[in-house]
């Protein structure tokens, strides 16, 4: 009789040990989700200087995130991309920048043509200005080309 509960009591230690397995791995997935889009959207993270040379800034939900920019920077919804912008209504790849010959270009990667340059669709690659809203999807990145200091003229 008592090798019968013993065997019962070590059936019922894995089935709750294997429940708990499941639990913590769901928590961990759903945290893991959350804390991304928080980050993304930029909550949670102190203000921090915009980084020297070129970059975008993604003000979304009372936060702000400064992402900088490189010789190619892709903007969309898929994880390979610099930027990436988990929503609906962004493409997997939505629009990248180019540095080529000292400037930087936007180009639009939809088929359709939904990124927008300063309010306008974009016809074609555009060379970006400092101070020019990027929108993609419902996010708007402003690209600052040179530091605050250097536009106001105090450097």
């Amino acid at each position: 009789m008592t090798g019968l509960v013993l065997m019962a009591l070590r059936y019922l230690f894995l089935v709750l040990f294997y429940v708990l397995i499941i639990w913590l791995f769901r928590h961990l997935i759903w945290e893991m989700r959350t804390v991304g889009m928080r980050v993304v959207a930029g909550e949670g993270q102190p203000e921090l200087p915009a980084p020297p040379g070129p970059h975008l800034v993604l003000v979304e939900g009372g936060g702000r995130r400064v992402i900088r920019v490189g010789a190619m920077t892709r903007i969309g919804r898929g994880p390979d991309n610099e930027v990436v912008l988990p929503r609906a209504d962004v493409w997997e790849r939505h629009a990248r920048i180019i540095l080529r010959n000292g400037q930087y270009w936007l180009e639009d990667l939809t088929p359709n043509g939904d990124t927008r340059l300063n309010g306008l669709l974009l016809d074609g690659p555009t060379v970006l200005a400092d101070g020019d809203r990027v929108e993609v999807g419902g996010v708007t990145l402003l690209f600052e080309r040179w530091p605050r200091a250097v536009r106001a003229g105090t450097a």
